[in-house]
């Protein structure tokens, strides 16, 4: 591990080297590990490179008796807020400021998050499970943020070590529930009011300012500051989005593509709606991971080309990463067959990869057997790598590989 740069329970901005999967991902099949894979070793330093934060999303608690509207305003105890994770960049962000959305998988009761029910002002965002000891306690709702963006599955370093410059925002689940967050102008408000509070609170900057060259009294020259925004604060008109989703994450991102309404009694359009084309025009690319749909595989597709041939269609791109655990053949549905390569033509103990994309490049399709992704923490020639081979199983292998693989095709 890095030098440790804590920041909140279990999470820290530690300096890390990442393998990162390249493009093509083929690599020599016959080896072991990432051997079997085109990756490079990357340094990554969070620390100077950005700050992870947790912010509260729609309605604030009355302060005190009679305070609020009562009718749906900033101040009514009895409407959601919602705990969400999002990753600020110190490098100025330009003109359209870009920002990556991930979906996790569901947050059920029986893997360890507290039920709640709309408002979700119990036992979410912040319950403690029971602990066996002091070390022992979790908070499932915050917990779940850190481990896929930092800790776990390392999405925040992927893309750094991408050359990504995001803002990542990734949504707390209450209790299996998305309430308005999966609909199209649910998720652009979320977009706009996480943007619109980091400009604000001058976390973030569209330009950069130069750097102010100190010289103390022994002699030594600093500049500062030596990190963070600098520069203007103002917030732009316009973002581009990337929406992803992992496992059963993904029916949010397939519901994103059609649903253009919530549920307005529960959430009122002043704190929970912005139209929905706010998030359509803005809307760049779509990362499918290993998602499994409860409507079927062919419900998912039809969304996906549905969504590609939607508003800004030629500016619009999706990569899409499988394993056998949710992808058994024989057409992808997103790149013609013709068009997709598989090594070796013959696996060797299970091993392969398939990989194609589109003639126009804006769909990308890559399929791992599942004996691909394994490995053994105990065979000879392991390495001890993030991630690590045979710490996971092929499922939660894809996520935590394809990140940094999807964020190496430049926005079209």
């Amino acid at each position: 591990m890095g030098e440790a740069d804590w920041i909140y329970r279990g999470a820290r901005h530690n300096r890390e080297t990442i393998h990162r999967l390249d493009d093509p991902v083929f690599g020599d099949l016959t080896a072991t590990e990432w051997k079997r894979f085109k990756h490079s070793v990357v340094p990554v330093d969070p620390a100077r490179l950005g700050r992870f934060v947790l912010l509260e999303y729609g309605a604030q608690p009355r302060t005190a008796p009679g305070s609020g509207s009562g009718s749906g305003g900033g101040g009514d105890a009895r409407l959601p807020r919602f705990l969400t994770g999002a990753w600020v960049p110190y490098k100025p962000l330009g003109p359209a400021p870009e920002v990556v959305v991930f979906y996790s998988p569901p947050t059920f009761p029986d893997r360890g998050y507290p039920p709640d029910s709309y408002p979700f002002l119990g036992a979410y965002p912040y319950a403690v499970t029971a602990p066996r000891s002091p070390k022992s306690a979790e908070q499932p709702y915050a917990g779940i943020l850190v481990n896929y963006l930092l800790v776990g599955y390392k999405i925040v370093y992927q893309m750094l070590a991408a050359g990504r410059n995001p803002v990542v925002i990734m949504p707390s689940q209450p209790s299996t529930d998305w309430g308005p967050l999966d609909t199209q102008p649910g998720l652009a408000r979320l977009i706009k009011e996480v943007l619109r509070f980091l400009y604000a609170r001058r976390l973030v900057a569209a330009h950069s300012a130069p750097q102010v060259r100190l010289r103390l009294l022994n002699g030594r020259t600093h500049l500062f500051p030596w990190d963070g925004p600098r520069g203007s604060g103002q917030l732009p008109g316009r973002f581009t989005a990337t929406v992803s989703g992992f496992s059963a994450g993904i029916n949010a991102v397939v519901k994103l593509c059609t649903a253009d309404r919530l549920d307005e009694k529960r959430y009122p359009p002043e704190l929970f709606h912005s139209p929905a084309a706010h998030l359509t025009g803005n809307w760049r690319e779509l990362w499918d991971v290993d998602g499994v749909d409860s409507r079927g595989r062919q419900h998912m597709v039809a969304a996906f080309r549905g969504w590609l041939a939607g508003p800004g269609a030629d500016r619009r791109s999706l990569r899409a990463y499988h394993s056998q655990d949710t992808y058994s053949g024989p057409e992808n549905g997103l790149v013609p067959q013709d068009r997709v390569v598989r090594k070796p033509s013959t696996p060797v103990r299970g091993v392969y990869v398939e990989e194609g994309s589109t003639e126009d490049g804006r769909v990308t399709w890559v399929h791992f057997s599942n004996p691909t992704l394994l490995g053994d923490v105990k065979a000879p020639g392991h390495q001890k790598t993030i991630p690590e081979f045979g710490t996971l199983d092929a499922h939660h292998m894809v996520p935590a590989i394809a990140f940094g693989h999807a964020a190496r095709f430049p926005l079209r």
